[in-house]
């Protein structure tokens, strides 16, 4: 297999200099992420705020006489045809990208030195597949066990089916009380609960999934409920499991067991087990809009401030402009995070570069005196990652508040994650130090 390729989106663009990388590249380029069946991606396509659906993977271009390949705001880890490793990184990780890891470690809560030690034993995707596990099998078992029908070919005295005349001749030859019949009936013992059952006995045969899968008492629960619905397991079965889930999992309550299926074939496909499919069934990964993903983190730092953070797709903690909102007057906005007197925005670009005549942050600049007027606040402040330390702070006409670009630094030439972490915790005190001052 083909690891260790990184596109790296801080420039939005490499060289490509392995011919058979590129070849591979080329067969899905072009490509908008609705296409890729088997990508695991945050947000949820249909959050129509971030348009991720719409976004393409990655494209090629071609400058000064060398071919490139451009990606979008996005930055995970891919496997094409099961031969392609590649990692999309970070704008403002640079060139080991600690911040990327560091980012999902705690939105997700993952102890990030039990990743890098993961990592450095096995490849990122399998990693970061088995690191989802726990959450996605808690999330789909908070919802239910999934049940299908099945059929069984039954022989006895208690018909609940079709007869099936051919193997009652040659299953009771003589009269018996017996009555050979088949019957289809809801069971939890099925294709998806055989799959899951597989991807968690994988898991406990590794060290970090070991540690994953004893996190809590409710995760034993399900574990435990699981085992129980599959009776039929058996390791030998394994490829046999796999390829009865190649189609997509489609179903209107069950939505949740959709990712957890792609989940499972992740990781049961790191075994060495192999099919080939057809169309983008051969693409495998976990990808992140770096928007969500710095907003996220964000909130992941500041939310002990008190801070509240309003969801657009959810429709909750929205502003609406007017007190008594009706047909005629309805509008309302949804801040990043705000507490009393203070609201802040997050913005995954650099604000640094040519504000005065950048129009998308003018857009930004006109909604955040919207919501500093609405909420009455005292400050605004729009939170940036950067790769130098810079703070602009200026006064505003008519109230007089405060109006904050605040540059947030990633360290750059960190020699290990320890120290990435550390010089982190230190930005992160920093930020909070200066929202509290």
């Amino acid at each position: 297999m083909l690891k260790n390729n990184i596109l790296d989106n801080a420039e939005n663009k490499i060289s490509l200099i392995d011919n058979e990388v590129k070849e591979i590249l080329e067969k899905y380029s072009d490509k908008s992420i609705e296409y890729f069946l088997n990508l695991i991606v945050f947000p949820s396509l249909d959050d129509s705020e971030y348009g991720i659906k719409k976004q393409k993977l990655y494209g090629f271009c071609q400058k000064d006489n060398k071919n490139y390949i451009k990606t979008g705001n996005l930055a995970g880890f891919i496997r094409l045809d099961n031969k392609l490793d590649f990692r999309i990184k970070s704008r403002f990780g640079g060139e080991k990208d600690y911040f990327l890891q560091y980012m999902i470690c705690k939105v997700f809560n993952v102890n990030i030195t039990n990743l890098a030690y993961a990592v450095s034993k096995s490849d990122e995707l399998s990693v970061m597949a088995l690191l989802f596990l726990p959450a996605y099998i808690m999330k789909a078992y908070r919802k239910g066990l999934f049940r299908s029908y099945k059929c069984f070919k039954r022989n006895d005295d208690k018909v609940r089916g079709a007869i099936d005349v051919a193997r009652h001749i040659r299953q009771n030859p003589l009269f018996n009380g017996k009555i050979a019949y088949t019957s289809r009936e809801y069971s939890y013992d099925n294709h998806i609960t055989q799959l899951l059952r597989h991807a968690i006995e994988y898991a406990r045969t590794l060290e970090i999934g070991k540690s994953l899968l004893s996190h809590n008492l409710e995760l034993a629960k399900a574990l435990q409920e699981i085992e129980c619905a599959t009776p039929s397991y058996a390791i030998q079965r394994r490829n046999e499991i796999i390829n009865t889930n190649k189609k997509p999992f489609s179903h209107p309550y069950y939505s949740e067991y959709a990712d957890l299926q792609k989940l499972c074939l992740m990781i049961l496909r790191q075994k060495g087990i192999d099919f080939t499919c057809n169309g983008s069934e051969n693409i495998q990964g976990i990808i992140f809009n770096t928007s969500w993903l710095w907003e996220e983190y964000l909130y992941s730092v500041i939310k002990p401030l008190g801070f509240k953070h309003p969801n657009n797709r959810k429709k909750l903690g929205k502003i609406d402009v007017f007190k008594t909102p009706n047909d005629f007057c309805e509008f309302h906005y949804y801040p990043d995070f705000y507490k009393e007197n203070i609201v802040l925005d997050a913005k995954y670009k650099e604000l640094d570069k040519n504000i005065k005549d950048n129009e998308k942050f003018t857009k930004d600049f006109e909604k955040m005196l919207i919501y500093m007027f609405l909420l009455k606040t005292k400050k605004g402040v729009f939170v940036y990652p950067s790769k130098d330390k810079k703070i602009n702070e200026a006064k505003l006409n008519g109230y007089g508040e405060d109006l904050c670009v605040y540059s947030f630094l990633i360290p750059q030439n960190s020699e290990n994650l320890s120290d990435f972490c550390s010089s982190m915790e230190e930005e992160e005190k920093k930020l909070i130090n200066f929202i509290n001052g």
